[in-house]
């Protein structure tokens, strides 16, 4: 969860549906995206990038990613399992605020 300025806490997954304005979407996804490149591994990284459309590209099948990055499907599916798993920590949540917090901070 994250707190967002005059919204409360809010679910990463709502960033992405209408509850917030477009301009605070942009900036919650920047954030995102820079928590994801503190967090993970490079790939892990890249694959949640391609693969939810993130940082303005549309979301990207398994096939899709595997061909740009040079892996065979089923490492990129096992990449985007310990991805996800480590996006369900605490841990991860706390990337995320720092992220956004900065961000606002210098916007």
């Amino acid at each position: 969860m994250l707190t967002l300025k005059g919204y409360g806490k809010v679910r990463i997954d709502e960033i992405f549906q209408e509850k917030i304005s477009e301009s605070e979407r942009m900036q919650a996804q920047k954030s995102l995206c820079r928590a994801l490149d503190e967090y993970l591994s490079y790939i892990e990284a890249q694959i949640v990038k391609m693969r939810y459309g993130l940082a303005g590209a549309r979301p990207a099948t398994v096939a899709e990613v595997a061909e740009k990055l040079g892996l065979e499907p089923r490492e990129v599916k096992m990449a985007e399992l310990v991805a996800l798993q480590k996006m369900g920590s605490s841990q991860f949540a706390e990337k995320v605020r720092e992220a956004w917090k900065n961000d606002e901070e210098n916007a």
